[in-house]
């Protein structure tokens, strides 16, 4: 009798898999969803092994059935979550959960849909004019309909048809009327008998020419991507150390088409939610209607058919913030961290606590991909390591396109460093530095504008007794609190908890407390106070 070891997707965060016995005529693999006995119920849950003896010592319940046809999870996935679970010391179903759709709780929701999609044709339809015709329907069909069709456009524009008849109440009816009336078109999935028609409205955005050191780095990448692909040794990753401006994002776009050329698929990832949708924009241009957007605020129904759509292929590229690289693709051909020095890549809460660039290099070690880290300013770590192999590609110089189309060189910014502790002592105590003032000075002389940043808010940094050293602190965070003129108040900056400013020292009493640092408000008025005549506005958190 075969048995197998199941992360089995439980409430409670169980460290290890359990083993069960396989039903007779019942044949499991790595990756599948199975529904597995567990106290009094049945939970669904991951295949991890299959063995001819349990690693359980005793008594074993049967395993009967299999969630859907075929592997949910590849085997590059099942040994990825495994490595997740040893190496961050986590719950090995809570390491699964990451490449399952987001509150996948129900048997359902382990079965990937089956038959049509429907998708926006988005040629000529906006969402106005399709709110306009569908609310001109008969009453039966509009309150249901619109809320499907608004749930669909604001989803992306892919849902499996089930899911909007059973979440959304869209009714067969309701759905004759969207595609007669040319708003929906109802396609199928990769490989069935009813392909999704192209969109003859949204062809690819031609490709720039690339610059001399643009095209070094993107033949370096797919080299090694038709080499690894080939099963050949190759660099399974490389840095691409760019200054800011030299154009990391079309080396990227131009090795995803190679990738996309070798029957590959590639996942990018931006260090923020808020980078998502310009990026999309980027790529979506190149490769229209084949990018998925994977993040933590996307809404769960089109989280969940993104993910088995890119696992059935219909995406070749998947963008979005770190939980994207959990995407379950299938062939993945190249992984490319964008401003791979960011913190945001790590994940704190929940479990798992993982650090997004170290899970795909992990992923493209198991998968064969390439592994591109992009950056500015790259990790310390990461430099000394692309270093060490070799595997450093340089975009040296800024580029820019020129009144011909063609690629141009463009200069980095002068920078210019003040050493202000040098100025007070020669007598300037101004918080702008003397050659600011004077470029300040110099554009708004010339009717331009100047940016002043500060990354501090309010007015203060702190307040301090002068006499004994006392800083009014936050008795939750024990951090100082920062002065706030403006509210009339001593704010934390972490969890924001409040109280009045104080004119004497709570513990000695005396008058001279004063504010210490400088923020954005105290800036403001400043710099008023120095260039009367030029209009200031702060734009803060405040």
């Amino acid at each position: 009798m075969p048995f197998v070891e199941v992360a089995v997707n439980s409430p409670a965060p169980f460290a290890r898999a359990f083993s069960y016995a396989v039903a007779a005529g019942l044949s499991l693999v790595p990756g599948d969803a199975v529904l597995a006995p567990f106290g009094p119920r049945s939970l669904p849950g991951i295949v991890l092994e299959s063995a001819a003896s349990p690693a359980f010592d005793g008594e074993l319940r049967t395993i009967e059935d299999r969630l859907g046809a075929a592997p949910l999870l590849d085997k590059h996935h099942v040994a990825l979550a495994r490595w997740i679970a040893g190496y961050y010391l986590s719950p090995i179903a809570a390491a699964v959960g990451l490449m399952l759709p987001r509150g996948a709780r129900e048997p359902a929701d382990f079965i990937p849909p089956e038959g049509p999609l429907i998708a926006s044709l988005r040629m000529e339809v906006s969402l106005e004019d399709a709110l306009r015709r569908l609310a001109a329907t008969p009453p039966a069909l509009a309150g249901r309909g619109l809320r499907a069709l608004v749930a669909l456009l604001d989803a992306g524009g892919t849902l499996p048809v089930r899911e909007l008849r059973s979440l959304h109440g869209l009714t067969p009816a309701a759905e004759r009327l969207l595609v007669a009336e040319g708003i929906l078109a109802p396609c199928g999935i990769p490989g069935s008998a009813a392909p999704c028609p192209p969109d003859e409205t949204h062809s690819a955005a031609p490709a720039p020419q690339l610059t001399a050191d643009q095209q070094r780095a993107v033949d370096a990448i797919s080299a090694a991507m038709r080499r690894r692909y080939a099963g050949h040794d190759a660099p399974g990753s490389f840095l691409l150390h760019g200054v800011t401006g030299s154009g990391k994002t079309e080396v990227y776009l131009a090795a995803l088409d190679a990738a996309r050329r070798l029957g590959r698929q590639g996942i990018v990832l931006v260090p923020e939610i808020a980078l998502t949708a310009q990026t999309v924009d980027r790529f979506s241009a190149r490769f229209p209607g084949r990018v998925a957007v994977v993040h933590g605020q996307v809404p769960r129904a089109r989280h969940r058919a993104q993910l088995f759509g890119a696992r059935e292929g219909a995406y070749d590229v998947v963008v979005g913030a770190r939980s994207a690289i959990f995407t379950p693709l299938k062939h993945i051909g190249l992984i490319v961290v964008d401003e791979e020095h960011e913190p945001s890549y790590k994940q704190s809460e929940p479990t798992p606590r993982y650090n997004a660039r170290d899970v795909a290099a992990e992923l493209a070690r198991l998968s064969g991909a390439v592994l591109v880290l992009g950056s500015a300013t790259p990790d310390v770590g990461s430099y000394r390591k692309a270093q060490g192999s070799g595997h450093v590609l340089t975009l040296p110089t800024r580029v820019s396109g020129g009144p011909d189309g063609l690629p141009g060189e463009r200069p980095m910014p002068a920078v210019t460093v003040i050493d202000m502790a040098r100025e007070l002592r020669e007598g300037h105590q101004g918080v702008l530095g003397r050659a600011l003032e004077r470029a300040v000075e110099a554009a708004l002389s010339a009717g331009d504008q100047a940016l002043l940043f500060l990354n501090r808010r309010g007015t203060a940094s702190l307040l301090l007794c002068r006499d004994c050293g006392y800083a009014p602190r936050c008795p939750r965070c024990s951090v100082a609190y920062a002065l706030h003129v403006a509210e009339g108040k001593l704010i934390c900056h972490l969890c924001h908890h409040s109280r009045r400013i104080v004119d004497r020292c709570p513990k000695c009493r005396s008058s001279r407390i004063r504010p210490v640092g400088i923020g954005t408000q105290r800036l403001e008025e400043l710099v008023s106070q120095r260039f009367p005549g030029a209009r200031v506005m702060r734009w803060d958190g405040d």
